[in-house]
């Protein structure tokens, strides 16, 4: 019986193996073909695996392109304190380490096994593993090995053979074969559907799917066979090759490519920490991470710096009042948009100060302006014509003058929720119907009152810049006509809120009607997130329409605000549920977990579709519906997923549940859950968890 290098407990004989195996790489890895890929690597290392600065420590899965060739990750390399990497092959590993020390380059290169690599816990930042995992018998070991080794919020780049590959049979087949190692040498290629499960399966967020390159296989044998065996001969192929560069432009082409390239992120609430605080705090429970709350400041900051009129941050309080995560944004200098009395009063208790609050809301009643003027807020934007004429009255009888704003209307008309009558038609004050100029000629011969700012927002969860480049247009031609009429100048305007994140899916029309369709095919709902939102890009887009149109009509640059709350504190926070009970039904199987629609009101009021993940290494995938514990048939956390065998006892982890969830949670049945907020390495409770006598406490005999 032959020996089996991968299963085999012979290390001499394995070794043997590999060394050979490494001997019939060398001819190939500078066949232009190789080159290609490559580059490929390249592109998705340059795209993802840069940190922002040097502390990072950055794993190597197999040294076989060090070993043959210079490193062409060798710039990746220098951007880390440490490098890492790993290989089965000794000889490789040898070889490997001469060239890279040739180069200049430090790199910790050991011989070992990637299903038990020999390193600690949560210890990589960054893992690369390109065309390797498909040589071992058990991918998913492997997997489960780098999620292990990477920490918290750690990247990692997997490519794997392309199992359904156009224009020909997958490499794992064919290329390999040709080498005579057709069982030994490559033993998986992958769809799509598979390996993203796998690595869903595994505990990974999949953020991208891409592949390294675009070549058909028979480019890639023909050029393979000539670099063995005629090497001068691999010259004709080059138009051929550069030609298949070019097409590797087009993502599509790309995702039918030899190769499948995923990029990955460990969660920073990974399924080890999640066990260990559900022991600690109970279930169910909510989950803030503070870093990531800072993240995302930054990251919006950062995107509208280049405004030329200058920019402050503003945080939508009523996405998440939780007086812990207010206090992060105080401290991040992060400006507090508040818009009820409630919401007012948390804020101040959260250490805000009026200069450092703005005011907005639907339905002001006097008690809430008189609370907005005493607290003297930044400004107060204007709802309607009626509030313009008691805010007048409140300021007029503390004698003193206070900054407004005025909101324009932008009527939302796309979407399911505006075929169901829910609209943003009644926000704001309408300058078709001439309601907008009745207010602001009110304000600007108010001796009370000074018009400085123009408020719009256009929507929610926005993925492009087309209604915000929309409002804009409306933004900026009231103001030019403010000027031109009344020689008034807004020095203030607000583009309001409503950016989204790529972990949520807003269900269409069409996706309601597919999912009818795949429910009556007995088909699983899949949804692929919107991994390619471009923040940076939407905010340039932004700022560019905003220098732009203010040009074109000779206006000032004034000052921007904006106020999303979805984006800063949504993926922030994730629910930790427990699994109470499993059961067959006559139509589906179900997971019963101790947190449903009381918890995560979205999934119904928003039609919201959630990363769900559950904690167990189970690799039996079968359709199930997941429910809450109400006795009420609407109480649904998903339908017809994809999931894994769940066994009672077992944790489910809702992902990005930080926008609307907590504060919207309600205590039908069964009290509402704790929220503990992260910071480091350590974890403490914002929220306690509610009791029955808290929710009996205001009830009279």
């Amino acid at each position: 019986m032959s020996f089996d290098p991968l299963r085999g407990t012979n290390e001499e004989l394995r070794d043997k193996f590999w060394d050979k195996y490494s001997e019939k790489f060398i001819s190939i890895a500078r066949a232009p073909s190789s080159q290609s890929l490559l580059k490929g690597n390249v592109r998705l290392c340059n795209e993802f695996l840069k940190p922002p600065h040097k502390t990072g420590r950055i794993l190597k899965l197999d040294l076989w392109d060090e070993a043959h060739h210079t490193a062409t990750l060798s710039h990746i390399y220098q951007n880390y304190d440490e490098v890492h990497a790993i290989d089965i092959s000794p000889d490789v590993v040898k070889k490997a380490m001469y060239r890279l020390k040739q180069s200049g380059i430090e790199v910790n290169g050991v011989v070992g096994d990637m299903r038990k690599m020999p390193y600690p816990d949560n210890y990589f930042d960054f893992n690369f593993s390109m065309g390797t995992i498909e040589h071992i018998p058990e991918p998913i070991d492997a997997m489960r090995e780098i999620y292990r080794v990477l920490k918290p919020g750690g990247k990692a780049v997997v490519g794997v053979p392309n199992k359904y590959e156009w224009f020909g049979k997958s490499i794992a087949l064919n290329i390999m074969a040709y080498f005579g190692i057709k069982e030994d040498g490559k033993e998986h290629s992958f769809g799509w559907k598979q390996l993203r499960r796998d690595l869903e399966g595994c505990g990974f967020k999949v953020i991208r799917e891409d592949g390294p390159y675009f070549m058909p296989w028979f480019i890639r044998a023909t050029d393979w066979f000539f670099a063995q065996n005629m090497p001068w001969a691999s010259t004709l192929l080059l138009p051929v090759i550069a030609f298949c560069d070019y097409l590797s432009r087009s993502s599509f082409l790309l995702r039918h490519s030899g190769l499948l390239a995923a990029v990955v992120e460990k969660p920073m609430l990974d399924r080890s920490m999640a066990t260990d605080l559900a022991t600690k705090f109970g279930t169910p429970l909510f989950v803030t991470d503070k870093s990531v709350i800072l993240k995302n400041v930054e990251k919006f900051r950062s995107g509208f710096s280049n405004y030329k009129g200058g920019f402050t941050l503003c945080y939508s309080t009523k996405t998440n009042s939780q007086l812990s995560i207010l206090k992060t944004m105080k401290d991040s200098g992060v400006v507090a948009e508040v818009c009820s009395f409630l919401d007012m009063s948390s804020a101040l208790q959260a250490g805000f100060t009026g200069d450092q609050m703005i005011y907005e809301g639907l339905t002001k009643t006097n008690e809430e302006l008189t609370l907005a003027v005493k607290s003297k807020v930044k400004i107060i934007n204007i709802e309607s014509f009626d509030e313009a004429v008691r805010l007048e009255k409140i300021v007029k009888d503390q004698n003193h003058k206070i900054d407004v704003g005025l909101r324009l209307a932008f009527p939302s008309k796309t979407g399911i929720k505006s075929l169901l009558g829910v609209t943003y038609d009644r926000f704001g004050n309408s300058v078709k119907m001439g309601e907008a100029m009745r207010v602001a000629e009110f304000i600007i011969h108010s001796e009370y009152l000074n018009l400085i700012g123009l408020h719009c927002h256009t929507g929610s969860n926005q993925m492009n810049t087309v209604k915000y480049l929309k409002g804009v247009e409306l933004v900026v031609d009231f103001m030019k006509l403010l000027r031109d009429k009344y020689n008034v100048k807004i020095s203030i305007i607000n583009m309001g809120g409503g950016v989204g994140i790529p972990e949520i899916v807003f269900y269409t029309m069409f996706d309601l009607g597919k999912n009818f369709i795949k429910n009556m095919l007995g088909k699983p709902i899949v949804y692929r997130f919107n991994e390619s939102f471009d923040f940076a890009s939407l905010a340039q887009n932004i700022v560019k329409k905003l220098h732009d149109t203010l040009d074109m009509h000779g206006l000032t640059y004034p000052h921007l605000m904006m106020e999303p709350g979805r984006f800063l504190v949504g993926n922030s926070t994730d629910l930790i549920l427990k699994v109470l009970n499993t059961k067959r039904t006559d139509v589906a199987d179900w997971i019963i977990v101790d947190g449903g629609t009381n918890l995560l009101p979205v999934l119904t009021l928003f039609s919201e579709y959630h990363r769900i993940e559950m904690c167990t290494n189970n690799t039996e995938f079968k359709k199930t519906s997941i429910g809450g514990p109400l006795l009420y048939s609407a109480d649904i956390v998903a339908s017809n997923r994809l999931m894994p065998k769940a066994s009672i006892g077992d944790l489910m982890i809702v992902r990005a549940v930080g926008a609307y969830c907590a504060v919207q949670s309600n205590q039908f049945l069964y009290p509402r859950a704790a929220t503990i907020m992260v910071d480091g390495d350590k974890s403490h409770v914002i929220q306690r968890r509610e009791t029955v006598d808290d929710v009996l406490q205001r009830d009279m005999k």
